[in-house]
């Protein structure tokens, strides 16, 4: 098991237990080493993006590493 960090609304986040999933057709799955948070996971988190640009709950960092452990 391992966790992540969910944004509920705009300033609002927890961490909570997380199960990955066997991956589907086209997919893999990918053990996270690090991750990123850039200008736009900040605006997310403080609620500056756009209207209709961001749907709660989320799971903010898009740039990531890690090692691919099933395809």
């Amino acid at each position: 098991m391992s966790a992540a960090v969910v944004v509920e609304a705009p300033g609002e986040h927890r961490i909570v237990p997380h199960t990955p999933r066997p991956p589907g057709p086209g997919e893999a799955l990918v053990a996270v080493h690090a991750v990123g948070l850039c200008g736009s996971d900040l605006e997310v988190y403080r609620g500056n993006r756009p209207a209709g640009y961001v749907r709660y709950p989320l799971t903010p960092g898009h740039e990531w590493s890690g090692t691919v452990r099933a395809v």
